[in-house]
């Protein structure tokens, strides 16, 4: 049918003989990528300006009042129709689509409603079935046909720019996809999952699906048919493991080590010649290292696809089998403060409430350090929180509990505390979960509750649980590729994860408590665990980064960490536990933290993060961990030696003679990010960088400039905390044995701390 030719409204009874018609009354004559199309989109999206200008009547007057929607609609279809991969084309050269939504366009004169588009798709894919490709291109086609359709017939473009209106506006996606003839194959998975995944990883499937069908020659439908035939087969019954089986190569670890390292030692190198001074190319190595790895990240994320998490749709409610309970891992040092951890509770559990009955929360209570089992005190702090559990058990018909256990004796620091920490306290809930011999008890709640429970979702005081996290995390878990596989020793994860990881974010609340935490707390903020390594590493790899906020999987954590780590050495437990579980990090739930609000306890975090790392220094070269989760342990390692390495080529361009490039180097390759983030902001599309000041936060250049002026200012006190954190971990290790466990939890550091750079808690 060509644009232009007298074509009579089509009514919706008659449509679907209209959309057989068309579908057959042309061949298909070979694939192309429509770019030609688009270019001549972006011309007639150009041309509506013009169109509007002259058009007369009512017609003219929408064109008119609706040009800014059109130029942006057009302009966005352009660019999704000219990225697109390679479409159908029929004989006389046109996109195969493209004749298809010009016939839709032209049946209803320019009305294009979801009813319509609904009846005519349905009836054409039965004669000439899209490719996924297509169908999900149709909005953008359709979108690009009604613009050439105002152009020829300005006068009478009310119900042309209605249906542009309509698609910006309708999600199409639930009806694009009840369309999807691979989709309507893929649900007759033998083992009845895949209608269960949410939408997005439907789509995962599909794209894979096109992917392989394209590479073999063959259709999509014929794929999804042998991947299902082999599914009914095979001794795996969900089609799911026939689809993805040897999916995404990974490239060899080496080549991203090699391309740090030899980076790194190249420029330090080169330093050393530009500088004449070997000494302030040795004191540079760490901080271009940091520099050339965060650029190797960067480059990483940008260039890599993005590795989606699946994940089952549990959003109206957690089954039986993936039957969890949610606990804030805290030591109980005050009535008050064991209120507001179940007020914490009860808070999550509304933002939860469609997870259903299977989620359950708990505080997971330890109580303080003390010279003897019990201390003056602990008989109020229990009974508060027994009472805080109980009242919210009678409000809400139960789901809430109180974890307790006792203090026990450590010989090396002569005082009495529960036994490993937090770490401890995870071993003793699993272990009293899985029905074995364990000393946490519940001192709160019905214990027969707790049977059937699989899943520990661990928090700390200062996490929020955000609405719906729960359920996600748990779809992730229970989805059948990412089930753990364990080796025949039962101690090993061979392939998916026992530890499902989410993206974690500062909370608002803690970002804007202090003029500290507004400055380094925003967007990109100063944090060692930062999150564009756990990504780069997770879409490179496929391992994810535990940072001991997620999601704990009872059965394969009682099997794979029974008798793992030695007792009393291991401060910083969550690194190690994700590289013997394996973790898969979802990065569409998210979690937010506390941030410190003053510096005091900024640093004692920073000292309590620093030590943790030293002492699971001897985990390097283990054979019970991946090489790749022994890089992370050793860039932990260097990360904490930066600041001195910078702070000492400071001082050696300052008192050194002739030795000032020195200090200039240093400083530039501690602001690199942050010149970085300048670059980018300056760089946006529109060539301008944009100030918000009518927001409490900092952000963009003004929020890079100050960052960078106050860790400046910072860099002495995070030198000399680093760096006696990492002499403290050692010599308590190899020398005296006392003070490994020792450790503040961040309330306490934050109520002990006073804001100023001269005092420092002591572990």
């Amino acid at each position: 049918m060509e644009m232009g030719s007298k074509q009579p409204y089509v009514e919706l009874m008659n449509l679907p003989n209209f959309a057989a018609a068309t579908a057959g009354a042309w061949n298909e004559a070979g694939r192309t990528r429509p770019r030609k199309y688009a270019r001549r989109l972006r011309r007639a999206v150009r041309s509506l300006g013009a169109a509007a200008a002259s058009a007369e009547g009512e017609g003219g007057a929408w064109l008119r009042e609706n040009l800014g929607l059109l130029t942006r609609r057009g302009l966005e279809a352009a660019r999704a129709i000219y990225d697109c991969g390679p479409i159908a084309v029929s004989g006389r050269g046109a996109p195969c689509l493209e004749l298809c939504c010009q016939a839709l366009v032209a049946s209803g004169l320019g009305e294009v409603s979801p009813e319509r588009l609904r009846v005519f798709l349905r009836s054409f894919q039965k004669t000439r079935p899209l490719c996924e490709r297509e169908l999900w291109l149709v909005p953008e086609m359709l979108t690009g046909e009604l613009i050439f359709h105002i152009l020829q017939c300005p006068e009478n473009a009310e119900a042309a720019v209605r249906s542009v209106q309509l698609l910006s506006a309708e999600d199409l996606t639930e009806t694009l996809e009840g369309l999807s003839a691979l989709e309507e194959a893929l649900r007759q998975d033998p083992a009845g999952l895949y209608p269960l995944m949410d939408r997005g990883t439907r789509e995962q499937y599909r794209r894979r699906i096109t992917r392989i069908a394209e590479g073999e020659g063959v259709s999509e439908l014929r794929k999804a048919r042998d991947c299902l035939s082999l599914a009914q087969r095979g001794p795996e019954r969900h089609v799911g493991h026939y689809i993805f089986a040897g999916d995404r190569k990974k490239p060899p670890l080496g080549l991203y080590v090699g391309a740090v390292t030899v980076g790194s030692l190249f420029l330090a190198v080169l330093a050393g010649f530009l500088l004449e001074n070997p000494l302030a190319a040795f004191l540079l190595l760490l901080p271009i290292w940091e520099a050339v790895k965060s650029g190797t990240d960067f480059l990483v994320c940008r260039l890599t696809p993005p590795r989606r998490l699946m994940r089952m749709d549990f959003s109206r409610g957690i089954p039986r089998a993936g039957r969890t309970i949610c606990v804030i891992s805290a030591v109980l040092s005050s009535e008050k403060g064991a209120e507001e951890l179940f007020s914490s509770l009860e808070k999550y559990m509304l933002t939860n409430r469609s997870a259903g009955e299977n989620l359950l929360f708990g505080v997971l209570g330890d109580l303080g350090e003390a010279t003897s089992p019990s201390a003056e005190g602990d008989e109020g702090i229990i009974r508060t929180a027994a009472g805080c559990c109980r009242s919210l058990n009678e409000r809400w018909g139960g789901g809430f509990y109180l974890f307790l256990r006792p203090r026990t004796y450590h010989a090396a620091d002569k005082v009495y505390r529960p036994r490993e920490r937090k770490r401890g306290a995870l071993e003793e809930l699993a272990a009293l979960l899985s029905g074995e011999e364990s000393p946490m008890r519940a001192a709160a709640g019905d214990p027969e509750g707790l049977r059937g429970v699989n899943f520990i979702l661990t928090l700390d005081a200062d996490t929020r649980l955000t609405a719906d996290s729960a359920a996600k995390l748990v779809g992730a878990a229970l989805h059948p590729l990412n089930r753990p596989v364990l080796d025949r020793t039962g101690r090993r994860v061979l392939s998916g994860f026992g530890i499902i990881s989410p993206r974690v974010g500062v909370d608002l609340e803690a970002a804007g408590r202090s003029d500290f935490s507004r400055i380094f707390a925003g967007i990109g903020g100063a944090e060692p665990y930062g999150l564009l390594c756990s990504e780069a590493l997770w879409d490179l790899y496929g391992a994810g980064l535990f940072t001991g906020k997620g999601l704990i999987n009872v059965p394969v954590y009682r099997q794979v960490m029974r008798d793992a780590v030695p007792e009393g050495i291991m401060l910083s437990h969550d690194i190690i536990e994700g590289a013997c579980l394996g973790v898969g990090f979802l990065s569409d739930a998210e979690l937010t933290d506390g941030f410190p609000c003053k510096v005091k306890s900024y640093l004692a975090r920073l000292d309590r993060w620093t030590r943790g790392d030293w002492q699971n220094a001897p985990w390097l070269g283990s054979r019970r961990i991946s090489p790749l989760d022994q890089w992370r342990l050793f860039e932990n390692l260097r990360r904490s030696l930066t600041p001195a390495s910078e702070l000492s080529a400071i001082l050696l361009g300052i008192f050194w003679p002739g030795a000032w490039l020195a200090a200039v180097w240093a400083v530039l390759l501690h602001m690199s990010s942050l010149i970085a983030r300048c670059v980018f902001a300056l760089l946006k599309h529109d060539g301008t960088a944009s100030l918000r000041t009518s927001s409490p936060f900092l952000w963009g250049i003004p929020e890079a400039l100050i960052q960078g002026a106050v860790g400046l200012l910072l860099l002495p006190a995070k030198a000399y905390v680093t760096l006696r954190a990492a002499v403290t971990a050692l010599w308590r290790m190899k020398v005296t044995g006392k003070g490994l466990l020792a450790w503040v939890t961040s309330g306490q550091a934050e109520q002990k701390s006073v804001n100023t750079l001269a005092s420092k808690d002591r572990a």
